[in-house]
């Protein structure tokens, strides 16, 4: 009889968020904004209230940066970053510049992530490329991954379907992020372990990559997190998936 050649490991990996209890970990309950969100996604949070959003970029509230604005969408402008001379460009900074309109504030993500690429500001106007500056935000930071996942969907996708299964996290809720440790994710493209992971800015879904420097745009790197191993069992061959999947993701600690 030939001995064994195949063997497959977690082919019951689980649903996205949950825990891989082999290790240490860290996780801390938080009050969630009005959109709530969903488990195995990325939060920031404002470092003055505690709240969490999902997806969003990590700053201190304050920039400099080279820039112009066109009108639209609608009643917003586009704010177009070419340079950032210094800190990083979050929702809720002022905007001051020649020309700018007063008391103009950024309140979305586009393509940019905090640096070069495009915003939505408050004020639909027009003006040409200069030396902009960002002031008055709210200092924002990693709040963490959603995890625990047999605990805080539970409130039901509606009022007449309460034990819906779902994923969904409810708004103004708590949820608990993990900082530290190992979680299942879905990521959608092809992967290999040891790729960086990364989440949109403005739905904290994941992605990864080879580099933080080639996760798609609109993403940011999720601090200290790799793939790190048990992928999808279909198409998966040797520490490489063909068709995205779940996966293990591994948050480490800062150096």
């Amino acid at each position: 009889m030939p001995f064994q050649s195949i063997v497959n490991v977690d082919t019951n990996l689980g649903v996205p968020g949950d825990i891989v209890l082999d290790e240490p970990h860290r996780i801390q309950p938080t009050t969630l904004d009005a959109n709530g969100g969903s488990l195995a996604s990325a939060f920031v949070k404002n470092a003055t209230t505690g709240v969490a959003s999902q997806g969003g970029v990590v700053g201190a509230g304050s920039s400099s940066f080279t820039a112009s604005i066109a009108a639209g969408p609608g009643s917003s402008g586009t704010l177009t970053v070419t340079a950032v001379a210094s800190g990083t460009i979050t929702l809720g900074q002022t905007i001051s510049g020649t020309g700018v309109t007063a008391g103009t504030t950024v309140t979305g993500y586009l393509t940019g992530t905090g640096g070069n690429g495009t915003y939505l500001v408050s004020v639909s106007q027009t003006v040409a490329s200069e030396a902009m500056t960002g002031a008055s935000g709210p200092v924002f930071v990693f709040a963490g991954i959603a995890v625990k996942s047999k605990i805080f969907p539970q409130f039901g996708a509606s009022a007449t379907d309460p034990l819906a299964p779902s994923l969904s996290l409810e708004p103004n809720g708590q949820a608990a992020l993990m900082t530290l440790g190992s979680f299942v994710a879905n990521i959608p493209n092809a992967f290999n372990v040891g790729d960086v992971v990364g989440y949109s800015v403005t739905t904290g879904a994941l992605a990864s990559a080879a580099s933080a420097s080639a996760l798609p745009s609109g993403y940011a790197a999720v601090p200290n997190c790799q793939i790190y191993g048990s992928p999808s069992p279909a198409g998966f061959a040797g520490n490489t998936s063909a068709s995205g999947g779940l996966t293990i993701c591994r948050l480490t600690a800062p150096n």
